[in-house]
């Protein structure tokens, strides 16, 4: 199995911001099937699409970069609308 992800260093940290955005903390109850779950499935989604882009080589990987990329600016407008709502 190719493994070329892990020696990016991208890869690295969208996995451990993945991480922390698992258990988001100071969300209400009733934000788990809403913001918690967009925000969950964004950030799964940034290493996702990198490991993706990497193991189909170099060709397809500025696809799935551009992909993740787009997942990180969703991820920001989920994690800024939390902020304003003081979660």
């Amino acid at each position: 199995m190719n493994k070329l992800h892990k020696m990016l260093d991208v890869w690295q940290k969208s996995k451990n911001l993945l991480l922390k955005c698992i258990r988001p903390a100071n969300f209400p109850s009733d934000e788990r099937y809403d913001l918690v779950s967009q925000v969950r499935h964004a950030a799964i989604l940034i290493p996702s699409n990198l490991v993706e882009g990497a193991v189909r080589g170099t060709t397809e990987l500025l696809q799935f970069v551009r992909i993740a990329i787009g997942s990180v600016s969703e991820l920001d407008m989920q994690l800024e609308t939390a902020r304003h709502l003081s979660y």
